[in-house]
């Protein structure tokens, strides 16, 4: 099939991705665009940015004032337009109103991998599109693979790398880095210095909190970070929200995603009282994926229900991959 092989560049995009550009050729503004969309400027130019590397074109080239399509740009307006048409006929019919849908979305997700860093979000637009659906987060295992053949589940949080691709679709959320969570009067701040970034040597001289959000051998993402920084272990906790609580009363540091990190100073009452450090060597990036059964691939409720978390996680993920001096 002609699709397959474009599948790697069809994955990067999404409904929205198609509803932007659109917009963008008729308002020809970014911040525009960005207004009558409901992102923000800085989200909007990422996403141009994304999308001209998914096409291999600029797209939309400043002209003055104004955002010109470029004559690549020109010729896939018509072919967008006909695929949001024929995508939007989907809700028109009356076997998928969304607005009216009672269907439950079932998600295995993780502590830390969902809840912590999505969980607003992703509600905020499905239930503002589906206000009649049900939303059911179940905890993550290592039997994702057998649930969702057994389609106890629709779709799933992922960090493996492989799957049976004869059998289940994959898609990556977004490419982020790691960070280390202390305390702010942490000696490692002031190790630091200004660029508050850190050494394996140094992170070695203090003791980690583990997290365990599951049973079994893949529970623990973090591991290889912490072996291959020397780092021993002082507390291991299955609860992601018990992690500040332990920073704050010890010398111990975590090592985790800056999202998770980052949206951990933002549900705290006392954000002043923890610090994000960079490491000065990059071990490896945190890539969280959503699969799901070939099965459901077509199904109109969970197609858009796969848009809503892949763009929603797109845009937070980029949003909080960051600390003070990224």
């Amino acid at each position: 099939m002609t699709t397959s092989k474009y599948q790697g560049a069809l994955q990067e995009l999404s409904y929205h991705d198609f509803m932007f550009l659109l917009s963008l050729s008729k308002t020809q503004n970014l911040a525009q665009s960005a207004r009558d969309l409901a992102f923000s400027s800085s989200s909007a130019s990422r996403r141009l940015a994304h999308l001209r590397g998914v096409f291999h074109d600029d797209l939309f080239v400043r002209s003055g004032q104004v955002m010109v399509p470029s004559p690549r740009m020109l010729e896939l307006l018509p072919q967008m337009e006909r695929l949001l048409e024929e995508t939007s006929s989907l809700f028109e019919r009356s076997v998928f109103d969304i607005a009216q849908s009672e269907r439950m979305l079932r998600v295995a997700v993780s502590d830390h991998l969902f809840h912590s860093p999505f969980t607003r979000a992703i509600l905020h637009s499905f239930f503002t599109a589906a206000p009649r659906a049900i939303f059911s987060m179940q905890p993550s295992d290592n039997h994702i693979f057998e649930r969702l053949r057994e389609n106890t589940i629709d779709m799933a949080f992922y960090i493996g790398s492989e799957i049976p691709k004869e059998e289940f679709r994959m898609v990556e959320l977004y490419r982020g880095r790691y960070g280390i969570f202390v305390r702010s009067d942490h000696p490692l701040v002031e190790m630091g210095g200004l660029r508050r970034t850190v050494t394996k040597e140094q992170i070695a001289l203090f003791q980690a909190v583990q997290f365990n959000y599951m049973d079994g051998p893949n529970s623990d993402d973090s591991a290889r970070m912490r072996q291959a920084m020397g780092q021993r272990v002082g507390v291991i906790t299955p609860y992601s929200n018990s992690i500040p609580m332990i920073v704050e009363e010890t010398n111990f540091t975590f090592v985790g995603p800056l999202v998770t990190l980052n949206r951990f100073l933002q549900m705290s009452k006392t954000p002043e009282r923890f610090a994000i450090l960079n490491l000065a060597e990059d071990y490896s990036y945190f890539v969280p994926k959503l699969i799901w059964h070939r099965r459901s691939h077509s199904d109109p409720f969970l197609q858009w229900a796969r848009s809503v978390i892949i763009d929603t996680c797109r845009t937070e993920g980029q949003e909080l991959d960051k600390t003070l001096l990224t």
